[in-house]
């Protein structure tokens, strides 16, 4: 399936970009998981939700931190109103720490992870 064994090169980039489709978030997230996160997912995800993830992640190749940060910070509110993350108790916790957090919150709990991804799949732009 998704689990391939060679990984798309991602590059990060610093130029701005037009706002991002609910495949492209999800892409972006997907990745930033990981695989060892990730893979658990698979199964809740619906055929076509998987060629949109895998298209999605195939037309990933260059994207900017300024996004990448959004879409963290999108999933880590959702995941903290969902309560699969635990709310911030420090103001100036680093993003790295949060979206490990995310990463261990979500490997624990991949069924909920997957529900924002499928619903950022889902949304058409």
């Amino acid at each position: 399936m998704m689990g391939s064994k060679s990984k798309p090169k991602l590059i990060k980039t610093t130029e701005p970009v037009p706002n991002l489709d609910g495949a492209t978030k999800a892409a972006m997230l997907y990745a930033e998981l990981g695989t060892d996160v990730t893979e658990p997912m698979l199964q809740l995800f619906t055929n076509k939700e998987i060629k949109r993830l895998k298209s999605a992640l195939k037309h990933l190749r260059t994207y900017n931190v300024r996004q990448e940060i959004l879409v963290l910070e999108q999933a880590l509110d959702y995941g903290e109103r969902k309560g699969i993350v635990p709310k911030t108790q420090k103001p100036k916790s680093t993003l790295e720490s949060r979206a490990s957090q995310l990463r261990s919150s979500a490997g624990s709990d991949p069924s909920s992870m997957a529900a924002l991804i499928r619903s950022w799949i889902s949304n058409e732009k």
